[in-house]
């Protein structure tokens, strides 16, 4: 289903819609955006089935939209296709929304949540979210992709992306990679060492290297919203949750921990899932399609977890 047209091309979401509860529908949706640090997946990458199947029991919608990717495009252009998918929803499927996503899908989440005062969700869902570009995370100089060691050709690799981003045609969507030796994953492992991740999404070259020298009040005021946790709580964000396996070697788990710890400094309604011992998208490897988390007996490492957010997203629909 297309939900908007950029650059001639049609962006799309994907529905699933359960049949109705007791013939009610129930008016929720939840919207995921899926994960692929801004520049590779699609619909398709890394689903959530767990989240999925929870949807399907309570009667939600569950949707998953594309959105434009970097570096062809621009993070506004990413931050226009998630708010643009939310309000899409809002108009034809649900007026209650509940915006999650994984990894960077889960920025994505926090993003739009931040701006959509209009349409505010009842919750947000972060899944080992890429949640702070301005940490140091995406600050620090050196910091290689999962412990890799520095690229050889860095430069090179660099200097294709910033030519990928002044001259090529935007795209929503890529397959994720097989082989590491992909163009784009090796744009993604340029924007760690590099750390250009804020210069890519705002549009702003050496801001990464402004935040480091001076913190994040150097920001310009006019890409302040992709800084959603710096520049966009207050009292009236909605409910988050955030899961994370603490070795994750993708996003630090310190993205999770630390976001957590500003909600709530905010006055915010916050949930921290930490799960030991596990790494990058271990939810949607682990639990297979059609699984119920909840049911009896379900009690092991994962499923305590995702109890607990699903709980947490049933208390914010119910209020």
């Amino acid at each position: 289903m297309a939900f908007k047209t950029a650059n001639a091309e049609q962006i799309t979401l994907d529905i699933i819609s359960p049949e109705k509860t007791n013939g009610v529908d129930q008016d929720v949706a939840l919207v995921h955006f899926h994960g692929g640090f801004l520049v590779v997946g699609d619909k398709q990458t890394f689903p959530p089935n767990w989240l999925i199947s929870a949807c399907e029991r309570r009667g939600w919608h569950y949707i998953s939209p594309s959105y434009r990717l970097l570096p062809e495009a621009t993070g506004e252009d990413a931050a226009n296709d998630a708010k643009t998918a939310v309000r899409w929803v809002h108009q034809h499927l649900a007026r209650r929304i509940i915006i999650a996503g994984s990894s960077a899908g889960g920025y994505l989440a926090l993003l739009a949540a931040a701006q959509l005062r209009s349409i505010r969700p009842v919750a947000v869902l972060s899944i080992y979210g890429i949640n702070s570009p301005a940490s140091a995370d995406y600050t620090t100089l050196g910091s290689t992709l999962m412990g890799a060691p520095p690229m050889a050709n860095l430069e090179k690799v660099v200097q294709d992306l910033k030519a990928a981003a002044e001259k090529g045609e935007p795209i929503s969507g890529y397959p994720f990679p097989e082989d590491k030796n992909d163009r784009r994953m090796g744009w993604i492992a340029a924007l760690h060492e590099a750390t250009i991740y804020p210069d890519i999404i705002c549009g702003v070259p050496g801001l990464s290297k402004s935040i480091r020298m001076d913190g994040v009040q150097i920001i310009p005021k006019e890409v302040r919203q992709f800084f959603p946790l710096d520049f966009g709580l207050d009292a009236g964000f909605p409910p988050t949750a955030f899961l994370h396996g603490d070795q994750d070697s993708c996003v630090n788990v310190a993205q999770s921990v630390q976001a957590a710890e500003k909600l709530r400094n905010a006055k915010i309604k916050v949930l921290l899932e930490v799960v030991a011992g596990k790494d990058h998208g271990f939810d949607a490897m682990e639990v297979a399609p059609g699984v119920n988390v909840e049911a009896e007996g379900e009690s092991g490492d994962i499923s305590v977890h995702l109890k607990s957010i699903l709980r947490f997203l049933d208390e914010a629909v119910d209020q």
